[in-house]
């Protein structure tokens, strides 16, 4: 018997059997894991299984490390170019719940258009606190106040957003190509 990774949890299955008789594999699931499947001589996600004894038998039990999975984007924009407030959207696929979510970084950058003088700059103080996300669809938006001022209305712009969750154990960041101001 195997665990993978071995720090997802346990296996267990003891003792000598008849040949024929049943034997029954049961794992143990540690914390920020979840069971995935058997595999090896025993296929599938149910647990326990029994498993018939007519030799030596392999059985590797297979796990998850729960993560969050965050990614953003930008589903509104409104205001003046010197507050432009980006509406950014945060969800959450991942199998984890993603507490204690922050936005820690914005990097914005001109891609196309004549040069703003002055350059683009945040005006929102970081870390920007998102909150707590729910697993496998979570979502949050949070608003992002961007000077635009001495940018054309034909300026684009290329932005990175880090974010953390989980106290800093997560992190992770989306860059976002093409935007106007």
């Amino acid at each position: 018997m195997a665990v993978n990774p071995a720090a997802g949890g346990s296996i267990s299955c003891s003792g000598w059997y008849n040949v024929g008789g049943p034997a029954v594999v049961t794992v143990g699931v540690a914390p920020g894991y979840r069971f995935r499947f058997f595999s090896g001589d025993l296929s599938g996600n149910a647990n326990p299984q029994t498993l018939v004894m007519n030799g030596p038998k392999n059985v590797v039990a297979n796990f998850a490390a729960l993560v969050p999975a965050l990614n953003a984007s930008v589903v509104n924009k409104a205001g003046t170019a010197a507050a432009r407030t980006w509406t950014l959207q945060l969800p959450n696929p991942g199998l984890d719940w993603a507490d204690n979510t922050r936005i820690t970084r914005v990097a914005i950058t001109q891609v196309s258009g004549a040069p703003c003088s002055p350059a683009a700059t945040l005006s929102t103080p970081l870390p920007l606190i998102v909150g707590t996300l729910a697993a496998s669809g979570g979502t949050a938006t949070v608003p992002v106040i961007v000077n635009f001022a001495g940018c054309s209305e034909l300026a684009r712009f290329g932005a990175t957003f880090g974010f953390e969750a989980k106290s800093g154990a997560y992190t992770g960041s989306t860059e976002i190509r093409n935007q106007y101001r």
